[in-house]
């Protein structure tokens, strides 16, 4: 299913959910970068790392999901953030059940503010918290 995402301020939030309009959405917060920039960083990001994971009701949405570097489980910053839990809920990468990902603030690098705490919406904008450290 192809998605155009011109117009994504004009639609209905709610109907910005799935896999095809999370991963973009993602992406192209930081332009295909890696979001999350842990000690494991590859710097070219790969895959949507869900923050709260679909085995505890997390969606395919662009508020719960950072655009990560490495593959899977294994490297990168997406290995980072599944081996070292209590850092990743620390810096917002993870968020637990039942928080809402989108009340959750998280450590990322952005476009406009660098490395800094902001919230995600399901637009795939970002609003900012604070300014933060590196991970």
């Amino acid at each position: 299913m192809a998605v155009d995402l011109a117009a994504v301020d004009e639609l209905d939030p709610d109907l910005l959910i799935g896999r095809e309009i999370a991963r973009p959405l993602a992406r192209g917060r930081l332009d295909g970068w890696c979001e999350v920039q842990s000690p494991w960083c590859q710097r070219r990001g790969r895959e949507f790392s869900h923050r709260r994971h679909a085995s505890q009701g997390g969606l395919w949405v662009a508020e719960n999901g950072l655009w990560a570097c490495g593959h899977g489980n294994l490297d990168g910053c997406h290995g980072w953030i599944h081996q070292h839990p209590d850092d990743a809920k620390d810096n917002g990468w993870i968020v637990p059940w039942p928080n809402d990902p989108a009340t959750v603030s998280t450590l990322i690098h952005t476009a406009n503010y660098g490395h800094a705490r902001v919230f995600l919406d399901r637009s795939g904008g970002v609003r900012l918290d604070q300014v933060g450290d590196a991970a």
